[in-house]
């Protein structure tokens, strides 16, 4: 099987690393996105603060590549709810799998080059799965499926072309639904 040990990893992918060596796109992707500067950091007084942290005011996007919103329900945290930036899909998916917990929601932010209103478009992501590229020898990729079923991949979240869903990795947890006492059969 192409995929290996939990970690997405290819046996015959180079350095037996989880995606490809990469290609010109892919060194695209690699260039930092969240950029911060001095004068919009943000003091958080010592004791509300988490240890060597830094809190900022603003921070900008500095390359046009998909970037991703996730947010996690993380029991006997002391915050249980929390909220993180990935700018790209592979450290989403590392997150993903050492938390080996399915998400509360998880939005890709899809470039201003690749939308046709030309602004940034967001896009619910409901499952997150390895897949493989039917059309090259060893092609690893994290596959988003949006809640309407749309596949995208790659470093501008585009639709996804001759991929093969092979493991999910984590998926979005559905509210239950509470219907009032009135709408309960007896």
């Amino acid at each position: 099987m192409l995929l290996q040990n939990g970690l997405g990893q290819c046996a015959s992918c180079p350095n037996n690393s989880p995606f490809p060596t990469p290609m010109a796109p892919r060194e695209a992707a690699r260039a930092p996105m969240f950029a911060s500067f001095p004068e919009d950091r943000f003091h958080v007084p010592a004791g509300l603060s988490a240890p060597s942290a830094q809190y900022w005011k603003t921070i900008s996007v500095s390359s046009n590549m998909a970037w991703y919103l996730l947010t996690v329900s993380i029991e006997g945290a002391a915050r249980p709810q929390q909220t993180f930036l990935f700018w790209r899909d592979a450290e989403l998916v590392r997150a993903l799998i050492e938390l080996d917990m399915d998400f509360d929601s998880l939005m890709c932010f899809v470039p201003p080059t690749t939308t046709e209103g030309g602004g940034w478009q967001p896009l619910p992501i409901s499952e997150v799965w390895y897949a493989t590229n039917s059309s090259a020898v060893c092609d690893a990729t994290p596959l988003f499926v949006t809640a309407d079923g749309d596949e995208r991949s790659g470093p501008l979240g585009g639709k996804a072309q001759c991929i093969k869903r092979e493991r999910l990795i984590a998926k979005e947890i559905r509210p239950a639904c509470h219907l009032p006492e009135s709408h309960l059969l007896s």
